[in-house]
């Protein structure tokens, strides 16, 4: 290990193992290194079964598990997008000679306690119970604008530019939440809501993802390798061995040398192996890395496939939780596979249920996954923590990679390998760079993407022998192949021993040989065949496949058309009950307003009521002190008044004084209680007015209410009845139809007439809806509201009449009242003597002397 190389990776994890392949293929000198005894780490398929059991502490598996080496139960299962970033890597690099992938069978999503398919077609989603028929006339516009959409194209962005928030996207195709959530989290893949308020054009391009995978293979858009993940890193191992990489398995890494804050070495006990960058996982440098959150797994071992709903039921899935559909802020991850994907023995399977933890009972919150599972034969629970680097390494030349999160697939695994790559480089990863093998020519390169699934049995028998086989060899087969493709540098490398040296060279001297002779005759021949088989079979399939297709083309033509014309007829029925049910909604606005208006009529009535009440009240209350007053004067007054008056014009001052006060205090009182008693009609009359059109009103609205519940009621028994005609597949005029239309005839057509066609009972509804529809535009309030004010008006205007003719009367009593004072006599003086005698003889003064002053006291005293 004293030699200096290009680069030294720590940890043979897939993103590891992808990155030693690509740079590799650059041209960098790798050396790779694990302390595990396997390939994956993180990422790895556990065979035999024993040896998970033993990574859990647990004792040897029941014998009924069957053999051990039939396990291959990967720590961390994830499934790859059919046109996703890994599968462009393995088809652009070749490593697909090494692999065997199969598509999993299919895609669900779980609503409403149940568990749907995520429909691969147009014949699934029409039957899909995901969204109701007018809900799917919507996504698909969605889906038929996000296909459309080209982001350097701005006709088609149909007024949602690249930068408008998603949720504005959604709102412009009227979607509903279950819908949104369906899309965002079953399509678009995001495992939170927080993508609802970042540019659309991110969840359009996912979604064109999802969309793209799934047009390439037909049942889903995920594939996964045959074995096990743990292929995975295994091939792109292979493929830095054959660039000339040197790999150590169970070799510990002690330290990461370190020169002024740069990588210079990897120590591994008492030898270092010096190089200009070092790569590793989460795990080789815990003090470069910061923890964001926690993600737990539960591996699941079942007798039974997860039970769907559907028949067959799918031996591999996927299901996605949405976060709402649980009350979570992160989705719930199930997937499972079966010995189709040559991961169990037959009638097993292995399922794994996983999500980002949230609470501190992180166990608890994998429990509606775990429900979708039951019974489980053994469960196996992680609790893993999540690290991200704490910068980008670009300085200290050490660059460390990301934890694997808890989604199934692995889109954000390839950016991040991408990124590691792109810091590294110093330039983006490009694909036209990236040959596909050594020896690989134009014609492979065109035919090895096309039979990457067409398997054959003498194949896997290989694969599964050289798997089993590996062993403890696998550190000698990498060097092997390192030997043969360079023989210089195998020779000057210091890292193994003279023994092996001369072992690997002795395997190798005579395969050189063999490669261009027989071995590369008979490899291409076998080839040959097997691409002309897979061409034949593949032609025959396809033209069987055609002809189904061409057949149930015609029915899905055939049916739609009927559809769309029912959708049509419907539409146009909805439209009008939807136009009818606005204008009455707006009368009946209208109707509150006026009410409205009255109520604050009739308080305004009830404060102007109020102050005349306290003005009253205040007036009583004045007379009540000058009645006390007087009582007052009148107890303490001599019984003979005129002693105290030494001439009599001074009591005709005080009583014409007395008079001039009081007279104004008495025709206010008495125009204060005309007041009172006109208001109090006022306010009676309003009182009833106002409760009669109350009683008016709640009629009309009533009525109102029963018409729409009427016509509510008539809606649901349409859609009943158009529910009924959409499962008719063959006729839709038959009989069920006809006792349905009757029954709608009878029960809301009353007539005897008998024997009549379904078309004129058809008719017959259609003019009752007609006649209900005039009665309710009859019911225009426009001449019930002139009317209305027109009787106000009468009632304002003789309200003013009696008002004016009151105040004629008053001004008439006062001024004969007036005219009764000026048509007074003056008052005369008199003789002092003659005082006595005209209070002691008023009757012969009245007399002697008609024009005296008694006389003109006795007529203030009328008065």
């Amino acid at each position: 290990m004293d030699e200096e190389y290009d680069v030294i990776l720590l940890g043979t994890g897939l993103k590891e193992c992808v990155l030693a392949g690509l740079l590799g293929v650059a041209g960098k000198k790798i050396l790779h290194m694990d302390r595990n005894k396997y390939y994956g780490g993180e990422s790895a398929s556990m065979t035999p079964l024993e040896d998970l059991y033993s990574k859990f502490n647990l004792p040897a598996p029941p014998s009924d598990t069957g053999r051990g080496r039939d396990w291959n139960v990967d720590l961390i299962p994830k499934f790859l997008m059919a046109n996703g970033l890994l599968v462009k890597l393995l088809i652009h690099t070749g490593v697909t000679r090494y692999l065997e992938f199969k598509c999993i069978e299919g895609s669900y999503v779980y609503k409403g306690q149940k568990i749907h398919k995520v429909p691969a077609d147009e014949r699934e989603a029409l039957a899909s119970s995901l969204m109701g028929l007018f809900e799917k006339r919507r996504f698909r516009n969605l889906l038929v604008w996000i296909n459309e959409y080209d982001e350097n194209d701005p006709k088609t962005y149909k007024d949602v530019p690249p930068k408008t928030r998603m949720i504005d996207a959604f709102k412009k195709f009227g979607l509903d939440q279950d819908t949104i959530d369906f899309t965002g989290h079953a399509l678009a893949l995001y495992s939170d809501d927080d993508y609802l308020e970042k540019p659309a054009i991110e969840s359009i391009k996912r979604i064109k993802l999802y969309s793209e995978s799934l047009a390439r293979y037909g049942k889903s858009p995920y594939l996964y390798p045959l074995y096990g993940l743990g292929e995975l890193p295994q091939g792109f191992a292979r493929l830095s061995a054959i660039y000339g990489g040197t790999y150590m398995l169970d070799k510990p890494a002690d330290e990461i040398v370190y020169e002024n804050g740069v990588v210079v070495g990897v120590r591994s006990g008492d030898q270092t192996a010096r190089c200009k960058t070092v790569i590793c996982d989460p795990s080789y440098a815990q003090d470069k890395v910061k923890k964001v959150g926690q993600v737990i797994r539960a591996i699941c071992l079942l007798r039974h496939p997860v039970n769907v709903g559907s028949n067959p039921t799918p031996g591999s899935i996927q299901i996605i939780i949405p976060q709402k559909q649980v009350q979570r802020h992160n989705d719930i991850y199930v997937c499972c596979m079966g010995q189709t994907n040559m991961v169990t023995p037959k009638d097993w399977y292995v399922a794994l249920v996983s999500t980002t933890v949230e609470t501190n009972n992180p166990e608890n919150e994998i429990k509606p996954g775990l429900a979708l599972l039951e019974p489980i034969y053994q469960k196996f629970v992680t609790v893993s923590d999540l690290y991200e680097p704490v910068d980008d390494g670009i300085k200290s030349r050490l660059f460390i990679t990301s934890s694997y999160d808890a989604t199934t697939h692995f889109e954000s695994t390839c950016l991040d390998i991408l990124d590691v790559y792109r810091r590294y480089m110093g330039e983006p990863f490009d694909f036209s760079k990236i040959t596909r093998g050594l020896d690989a020519d134009e014609s492979q390169e065109e035919t090895s993407h096309s039979v990457l699934f067409d398997l054959c049995d003498w194949q896997k028998q290989e694969r599964q022998r050289r798997l089993h086989k590996r062993g403890n060899n696998d550190q000698k087969l990498c060097d092997i192949e390192t030997a043969e493709s360079d023989p210089e540098g195998f020779k000057s490398n210091q890292l193994l021993t003279d023994i092996d040296r001369e072992w690997i060279i002795k395997q190798t001297q005579n395969r050189r040989g063999e490669r261009n002779s027989l071995r590369d005759y008979l490899r291409k021949n076998h080839e040959l065949f097997i691409l002309q088989y897979t061409i034949n079979v593949k032609r025959n399939e396809i033209e069987r496949l055609e002809k189904d297709l061409r057949r149930e083309e015609h029915a899905l033509i055939k049916s739609e058309k009927y559809i769309m014309e029912d959708l049509a007829l419907f539409d146009q029925f909805l439209d009008a009950w939807n136009r009818n049910a606005s204008d009455a909604a707006a009368r009946a606005d209208e109707e509150s307003m006026k009410k409205e208006e009255l109520i604050n009529e009739i308080k305004r009535l009830e404060k102007t009521l109020l102050t005349c009440q306290n003005d009253r009240n205040h007036l009583i209350d004045l007379l009540r002190q000058s009645r006390r007053h007087q009582q007052f004067l009148f107890k303490f007054a001599p019984e003979d008044y005129s002693l105290y008056f030494t001439q009599p014009d001074q009591l005709l001052e005080i009583f014409t004084e007395m008079e001039e006060k009081s007279l104004p205090l008495v025709e206010k009182s008495q125009h204060t209680s005309e007041v009172l008693d006109r208001i109090h009609s006022t306010t009676i009359t309003t009182q009833t007015e106002q409760d009669h059109q109350v009683e008016q009103l709640q009629l009309k609205i009533n009525h109102l209410k029963d018409l729409i519940n009427h016509e509510i009621e008539r809606e649901i028994t349409c859609k009943n009845l158009f529910t009924q005609y959409k499962t008719m597949k063959d006729n839709p005029f038959n009989d069920q139809l006809k006792q349905a239309i009757e029954q709608l005839y009878k029960k809301y057509i009353i007539s005897d007439d008998v024997g009549l066609s379904t078309h004129s009972m058809l008719q017959a509804v259609e003019s009752k809806i007609q006649n209900l529809f005039h009665i309710i535009e009859q019911m225009n309030s426009t001449d019930i509201v002139e009317a209305e004010k027109s009787r106000q008006m009468m009632v304002r205007w003789t309200r003013r009449q009696e008002k004016v003719h009151q105040e004629k009367l008053a001004n008439e009593t006062k001024q004969q009242k007036a005219l009764l004072r000026s048509s007074a006599p003056p008052y005369v003086k008199v003789e002092e003597e003659n005082v006595l005698s005209l209070l002691l003889f008023p009757s012969f003064s009245d007399r002697s002397n008609n024009n005296g002053t008694i006389t003109s006291i006795s007529n203030k005293k009328i008065l």
